[in-house]
């Protein structure tokens, strides 16, 4: 009887301290907050909720692209320093499938033609077509924003208000299909639409969800049966794999974050979004790395030699971080053209009065000092590459940063002012804030995603045991 008690306990306990059921428990709990806000937001025609969804999204499917991309790199080039460490990524990439079912809800509230009930005193942008039209026609006023007094001053062409709930995310979705007069998208509308956006959406998780399970299969088979058959294998779809995964993310970081705006034009963004990927998932491997073997299972596994390369890499794309986003920047600067100044400035000052810097302005000095200069001058020195506690410390710093990053380049846009008359402009910025729902997304998301990690490794081996470098691997020096 005793010893029936004994073992109720030891298994009571065991649930209670399984990182999977807490990991589970805490992304269900979450996701179910941030889900709320999401139903809540699109039923009151409030976009913010919205945006915690996509931040949320965006963040974890950057860190998930990054370890896709460091397999890629680690088969390609054949690295043996890094065999132990790919086995950590090769878990993650179960999250894939979560993110894609994650995603969805968005994809949704894209293809609704549900009618949006505003009190603003503001007109929604067909309304203000509707408005102009008539006004041609009875000759008063002329076409809209050549020939008259109120119609160049309010048919903004989409950065003002919205009359299906399809464009609250993205604004060009409600226009999709519709007479409207804003001729850029008129000039993307071979792109921007939805069943282009739905059908891309379905390939990117194709391409992201397939290699990342590929991988995943291939790598644990040659645990069973030691077939060096399946690292061949690896080399063949890396190399079609690296391809199809830069071509994924950059035409997903287009449609997901940059047509937020879609009037702005940047030929850098998706390589920006690559810099992040690549920055996170490496973080995100120091901090496993890191776990792992104070815990002991890679305690004399994961050594010196390992941490010094990743921290190699960490200074490497700090650089290639600060060079693409400070590119972007004089690109668009020195070119001076409104259709591309606008995505900064309203990340500067407000609207209504250029000479005052808005709240975003400070979070944009903070990511030039705190996610460029710090982390590089840090990584310089040899022992913050090489001892445990440091290169975490450094790890967590650029995860944290790089989520203001996420926040920065989505959660700002051209809002309809509330009354367009006051002020040089008939519109506002959305400001900085940090809401629950932003909270609640970012970590029930992630909860869900080190939930799907942990999963999958519960069911394979801590390292490719049986991998033919797996000795290199272990004994890898600097």
């Amino acid at each position: 009887m005793s010893e029936s008690t004994s073992t109720s306990q030891q298994s009571t306990g065991g649930v209670k301290k399984d990182p999977f059921k807490i990991s589970l428990f805490i992304g269900i709990i979450g996701v179910a907050i941030a889900g709320f806000g999401l139903y809540s937001g699109y039923d009151s025609s409030n976009v913010r909720p919205l945006f915690s969804w996509l931040i949320g999204l965006g963040f974890w499917m950057s860190v998930c692209i990054g370890m896709l991309f460091l397999i890629i790199l680690s088969h390609i080039f054949k690295a043996q320093w890094s065999i132990i460490l790919r086995r950590q990524m090769e878990h993650c990439m179960v999250a894939f499938p979560v993110l894609a079912i994650l995603f969805l809800p968005l994809i949704y509230i894209a293809h609704s033609d549900e009618p949006i009930e505003d009190g603003h005193k503001h007109t929604s942008i067909q309304e203000q077509i509707d408005h102009a039209k008539h006004d041609d026609d009875k000759g008063a006023h002329g076409d809209a924003g050549t020939k008259g007094e109120h119609a160049g001053g309010h048919d903004d062409h989409g950065h003002g208000g919205i009359k299906k709930k399809s464009g609250m995310l993205w604004k060009w979705m409600a226009l999709d299909g519709t007479d409207h007069h804003d001729v850029l998208l008129s000039a993307k509308e071979a792109y921007l639409n939805r069943k282009g956006f739905t059908l891309r959406f379905i390939m990117y998780f194709v391409v992201f969800c397939g290699l990342g399970l590929l991988f995943r299969k291939f790598s644990t088979n040659q645990d069973k049966d030691g077939d060096i058959m399946w690292t061949h294998r690896s080399l063949k779809l890396a190399a079609f794999g690296a391809i199809a995964t830069a071509l994924s993310t950059t035409f997903a970081a287009i449609d997901w974050f940059k047509a937020i705006e879609h009037h702005w034009f940047s030929t850098m963004y998706g390589v920006w979004y690559f810099a992040c990927s690549m920055r996170l998932g490496l973080a995100f491997t120091v901090v496993i790395c890191f776990i792992l073997s104070t815990r002991g299972e890679l305690k004399g596994i994961y050594k010196q030699a390992h941490r010094y390369d990743l921290g190699c890499l960490m200074l490497a794309f700090t650089i290639f971080w600060a060079y693409i986003s400070l590119s972007q920047f004089f690109l668009i600067y020195n070119a001076n053209i409104p259709e591309e100044t606008f995505w900064y400035n309203i990340r500067q000052f407000n609207p209504a009065n250029p000479d005052q810097i808005n709240s975003w302005y400070p979070i944009g000095m903070c990511l030039i000092f705190c996610n460029f200069f710090f982390p590089f001058f840090f990584l310089l020195f040899y022992y913050s590459k090489v001892t445990h506690k440091k290169i975490l410390f450094i790890a967590c710093w650029i995860i944290f940063w790089q989520l203001v990053d996420i926040f920065y380049n989505v959660l700002p846009g051209i809002e309809p002012d509330k009354d367009p008359n006051v002020g040089a402009f008939d519109y506002t910025v959305r400001q900085f804030s940090v809401t629950g729902y932003d909270v609640a997304a970012v970590f029930g998301i992630g909860a869900l995603c080190v939930a799907a990690y942990l999963w999958s490794r519960s069911r394979t081996e801590i390292i490719p045991v049986r991998d033919p470098r797996i000795l290199l691997s272990i004994n890898h020096h600097e």
